[in-house]
């Protein structure tokens, strides 16, 4: 039976152990101190919203707080991350987006600079884009492919998940640097899309990992280009878009990010926090589920990432303007 005194001294071993998972200088800053509200800028039920559940499932093992999350959609993410940018920067109100913002502002006016009015913290994971046909399709190649665009202007059927949406960058890349023109036929999100490519109404699509191996693998779709710097281990045998002489990079890149003017020292810690969520074995197996992959980058190497969505945007966006497509 245990006494008073030996209830005592297992309560302060519990609140020491408690403390020694939170980093010192959270413990300094007296951060955080209360629940800390996660804003997701788009619908439910889709890749963001689903992976920020697994990140706030296991925050509070690192951050001695619960994340809790709400949901802010409309505008491809401007509408619930200028309400973020806006919110008083002290920490408790952070976002989980990904490039959409920074690829719509490169084609309209909106009332958000992402790199100005938040503070990258740390990316949580990654994806590319695969460029997919058909599984009975004439093309088995990348250059095949791009032949026939050049020899047939407008021909080829390209899908996407939204016009001038992050799932339409890999395609409007493609056709500035192949010099060829596809017709762009755009649907409300990527199921829709890839449905779209299956039933033949297309020709093509870029997909995400999660919507596109599986249909790879059962011979639904070939894949013809992937984009990044290295091959995908889920599928080894397609070749980047940089292998063959195509410098596309734009992926899916999800993160965390507080309001500009948010102290050092709590990014600081974030980031820190961050890394150790990274690491955690449930968070990885939960995102693996999700068929996505763990990427973490620090804040410097967070901010290097969506500066560069930003600048690939912008000549896709001039050509565009260029053509009367957009303002």
């Amino acid at each position: 039976m245990i006494g008073t005194r030996g209830l005592s001294w297992l309560t302060g071993m519990a609140a020491a152990l408690v403390l020694t998972s939170v980093p010192l200088a959270a413990q300094e800053l007296d951060y955080p101190n209360r629940p800390i509200e996660l804003v997701v800028p788009y619908g439910a039920g889709g890749g963001n919203d689903l992976t920020a559940r697994v990140m706030s499932s296991v925050a509070a093992d690192y951050l001695g707080q619960p994340v809790v999350i709400r949901m802010r959609p409309g505008a491809g993410s401007i509408v619930g991350l200028s309400e973020v940018a806006r919110s008083k920067a002290d920490g408790y109100t952070l976002a989980w987006p990904g490039p959409h913002s920074l690829v719509i502002s490169a084609f309209n006016e909106v009332p958000l600079d992402f790199l100005k009015d938040l503070e990258p913290i740390a990316q949580m994971h990654s994806g590319p884009w695969w460029l997919v046909v058909p599984g009975d399709s004439p093309y088995n190649t990348l250059e095949e492919f791009l032949t026939h665009a050049k020899e047939n202007p407008g021909d080829i059927i390209m899908a996407n998940s939204g016009n001038l949406a992050i799932g339409h960058l890999p395609a409007l890349e493609l056709e500035r640097l192949a010099e060829v023109e596809f017709t762009h036929l755009p649907f409300d999100g990527g199921g829709p899309a890839y449905a779209a490519v299956l039933s033949g109404d297309a020709d093509a699509v870029h997909g995400v990992t999660a919507g596109i191996v599986s249909q790879v693998q059962s011979g639904n779709f070939k894949a013809l280009a992937v984009t990044g710097q290295k091959r995908d281990p889920e599928l080894p045998d397609v070749p980047t878009y940089a292998e063959q002489g195509y410098e596309i990079n734009t992926g899916i890149n999800i993160g965390l990010v507080a309001p500009a003017g948010t102290p050092p020292e709590v990014i600081a810690y974030l980031e820190e926090a961050m890394k150790k969520i990274s690491e955690d074995k449930t968070y990885t197996r939960l995102l693996q589920k999700l068929g996505e992959d763990v990427n973490y980058l620090n804040a410097a190497e967070y901010r290097k990432v969506m500066e560069g969505f930003r600048d690939s945007a912008k000549p896709i966006a001039e050509k565009l303007r260029a053509a009367g497509v957009i303002q």
